[in-house]
């Protein structure tokens, strides 16, 4: 490597590290908490505890659930039914109605279930009426700076100068250490070099960990526009021939948990983990499966 070169790739080190370190430092700490959302959220919930059942006890039935939810508000429009595949919980959405919904999507609330049991464990008002709780923060925080898609695309642009930070590191490493043993550290020398010798450690240690948080970091930041292109592309083109049909009442659409135990049957291997009911789409729920670890059809 020429001294010109090297002190080229040295300037997109230093400017690529300085630019994204505030926002490094945001997504580290609120990233902290979110990794262990689930243990958090149990102390945070503060609802009913799950009724401990024998191995093998089957999920209460979603046609059951979706009464109960009616029931519990007459009118409204169930959105969707979520079975979590980590806990013993089905979660239903509703809304005041579709057209609601679709004039404001904050109108959307949910019920919480026991899912072997069907005992309700909490219910949520509109959304955000009950106000952001500390985890939904977090992820707000870390998802997007409370600014909507244009923050998610900013922090993805910040994932981009941290990936590009970690490569000219990388290629920067060799000529600084290449008279020293692998992750030596001069701690006899002045506080400076030592400081510079425990970055270079650090981050070659961590290089391909660091690679990989950066590089999922910024396909995570572009989920959503992602989302809106499969929208626009494959879901626009498979719906195509259902366009302009009315939405059918509730009360007509085929039994949520009859779907369920047929794609069940179809994919054994599979695992469903949510019923999305029709928005001028067709006369049945739809099924959202999710493989052994979220691999998603």
């Amino acid at each position: 490597m020429t001294r010109r070169s090297l002190r080229s790739w040295l300037w997109v080190h230093k400017w690529a590290s300085l630019v994204c370190t505030l926002f490094l430092l945001v997504i580290c700490v609120t990233g902290l908490p979110l990794v262990l959302k689930d243990e958090l959220q149990g102390l945070l919930d503060g609802g009913p505890l799950y009724v401990q059942v024998p191995a093998g006890t089957p999920n209460v039935s979603l046609d059951r659930l979706a009464a109960r939810s009616r029931a519990m508000y007459p009118g409204e429009t169930i959105l969707s039914i979520f079975s979590d595949d980590d806990e013993p919980k089905i979660v239903v959405f509703l809304a005041p109605s579709w057209e609601a919904f679709k004039a404001d999507r904050k109108s959307t609330h949910w019920i919480r279930f026991d899912a072997h049991t069907g005992q309700v464990l909490k219910q949520s008002k509109p959304f955000d009426g009950d106000g952001r709780g500390f985890l939904a923060i977090m992820l707000s925080l870390h998802r997007d700076l409370f600014a909507g898609l244009p923050g998610e695309l900013f922090m993805g642009l910040m994932a981009i100068l941290f990936v590009i930070a970690i490569a000219s590191g990388a290629v920067v490493y060799a000529p600084f250490m290449r008279k020293l043993d692998f992750g030596s550290v001069r701690s006899g020398h002045s506080s400076r070099l030592k400081w510079l010798d425990l970055h270079n450690m650090i981050g070659v240690v961590t290089l391909a960990w660091a690679l990989v948080v950066g590089a999922t970091g910024v396909i995570n930041e572009l989920a959503t526009p992602l989302f809106a292109l499969w929208q626009q592309t494959d879901v626009k083109a498979m719906l195509a021939p259902l366009r302009g049909e009315p939405i059918p009442p509730q009360a007509e659409l085929s039994s949520p948990q009859a779907a369920l135990d047929t794609v069940k049957a179809a994919l054994p291997d599979m695992v469903a983990t949510s019923v999305v009911f029709p928005v001028r789409l067709s006369d049945r729920p739809t099924i959202t499966w999710c493989g052994p670890r979220d691999r998603r059809l």
